[in-house]
């Protein structure tokens, strides 16, 4: 998504990978917070927190529903 309003899901460690393929199996366009990650120096690094990048400004509203309901299904 080049633009837009997105959410952060705090997912438990070691889920972030599997929960990315079930969304994307349901037609969910998610992301990994792995994707955001860049590391400039290898001596200063951030926690790693596995996560789900949720964009929400896209959906019509006809398909909120039924996005959260796949969303809901995919989270561990």
């Amino acid at each position: 998504m080049s633009a837009g309003l997105q959410a952060v899901l705090e997912l438990p460690r070691g889920t972030e990978r599997s929960v990315v393929q079930a969304a994307a199996e349901r037609g969910l366009a998610v992301s990994g917070m792995a994707e955001f990650r860049y590391e400039a120096d290898a001596s200063w690094r951030l926690p790693e927190q596995d996560a789900l990048v949720v964009g929400y400004a896209a959906p019509s509203d006809s398909a909120w529903a039924g996005a959260l309901d796949a969303l809901c299904r995919v989270m561990p």
